[in-house]
């Protein structure tokens, strides 16, 4: 509920002025303490009251750093084989081998035979550390420093860390890799290559990369991206692992975004329907034009318009991708990598409505009302004016000649 009772104040107040040093120190602070108890409530039973206190009440369980835990358990099953009864820390839950997690090819080959619960331990900070550094290569003003502060504690992002979902170390080492070697660097491309094979959506980046270069013809690189991104791509599908027992996509609409996911939401809530995915894909279609047509308007406003770099375009057009289908709202923490250069350069009114955006998501749940509709149809139009906003300034960076000057609204 914290995010909702900031929202008036995002709102009403300049968030902009001039920090002392002691406020700049608070703001640090904050989150830092924020994390060191999400952290230090983690290793035992007897702090679940601690622990649930930082997770908004949609994603609230005792069960910590639960998506991690079960992908070492599948490494730890592959080497144990079929019949091997595993747990899950802080639950009730007992399983036996094999079970499927549902992502890359990697977890069907890799074994390990360590102590679960301790490796979770340390790749959970050890990613979170990770995650820290790429953000501090955002370039963080002192001006934004109070949007970067509520960024951070923001529920997506603790929904991301208290479930720590692969995710978290993909977004952070595909922005670091990106913003220090770029795309034309072989680190850059086997880093792509190996976190494809955990999760497939990475895959989508270097073919964004392939298009990047036929739109500005620079083809360094280009058939080295074009032969791994099919190759790699083909091993996935040829593996298989990743279209089997698998789960419904999001459609949960207090906690999930995306187009499909808003696609989904329609057909079932406003046409009280379950059945027939075939017009799920007709609306999924429309709404696609209909951002086609947001993005056609935002980019006539040339005051919304600003100067990217071509790793930003990278990291906005990945987070599209991402968009085009239903996500948890964890996968917002990729919007902070693609949203950084607008919350430096844009005005204080885009600076709010993405602040507002990460607030919305994911919504506490309550009863069922006109208010509850409200806010998921006020979490939709944001979505799709900053995806709108995004697609409009990457067209403009590689098809409008002239630079767009750095107005503000």
């Amino acid at each position: 509920m914290l995010g909702l009772f900031l929202i008036p104040v995002v709102m009403l107040f300049n968030l902009e002025f001039k920090l002392s040093t002691l406020q700049k120190y608070l703001l640090i602070l904050g989150p830092v303490l924020m994390y060191l108890k999400i952290f230090i409530s983690a290793t035992s039973e007897s702090l679940n009251e601690l622990w649930n206190s930082a997770a908004s009440t949609s994603f609230r369980g005792e069960v910590r750093f639960g998506d991690l835990q079960l992908v070492l358990t599948k490494l730890k099953c592959n080497f144990n084989g079929d019949g091997y009864s595993y747990d899950i820390i802080f639950s009730d839950f007992i399983g036996t081998c094999p079970f499927n997690v549902g992502y890359g090819p990697f977890f069907s080959y890799i074994e390990i035979n360590n102590d679960i619960w301790s490796l979770t331990l340390f790749l959970s900070v050890l990613f979170f550390g990770i995650f820290i550094y790429s953000l501090s290569l955002t370039k963080i003003h002192d001006q934004n420093l109070i949007y970067y502060s509520l960024f951070i504690i923001s529920p997506p992002v603790i929904f991301l860390v208290m479930r720590m979902n692969l995710d978290i170390f993909i977004f952070s080492s595909i922005f670091i890799f990106i913003h220090k070697f770029g795309e034309d660097s072989f680190k850059t491309l086997f880093l792509l290559i190996f976190l494809s094979l955990l999760k497939i959506f990475p895959v989508f980046l270097m073919f964004i990369i392939i298009i990047q270069k036929i739109i500005l013809k620079n083809y360094k690189f280009f058939y080295w991206y074009l032969v791994t991104s099919i190759s790699t791509l083909s091993f996935i599908f040829y593996d298989g692992i990743i279209f089997t027992d698998r789960s419904v996509r999001p459609s949960i609409s207090n906690m999930s975004f995306g187009i499909l996911t808003y696609s989904q939401n329609i057909w079932i809530d406003v046409f009280n329907r379950y059945g027939g995915f075939r017009y799920v894909v007709i609306i999924f279609l429309v709404l696609n034009l209909g951002l086609i047509y947001v993005s056609y308007r935002i980019n006539k406003n040339k005051k919304l318009l600003i100067n990217l770099s071509k790793e930003e375009v990278l990291m906005g057009a990945f987070f599209l991708s991402i968009f085009l289908y239903a996500n948890y709202d964890y996968r917002l923490t990729l919007l902070v990598f693609a949203i950084h250069p607008f919350i430096n350069k844009s005005s204080s009114v885009i600076k709010k409505l993405v602040m507002i955006l990460f607030l919305l998501s994911p919504l506490p749940i309550f009863e069922y009302n006109i208010l509850y509709f409200l806010l998921i149809f006020l979490k939709t139009l944001l979505t799709y004016f900053i995806a709108g906003l995004l697609i409009a300034n990457i067209y403009a960076h590689f098809f409008q000649s002239k630079s767009p000057k750095k107005e503000k609204l």
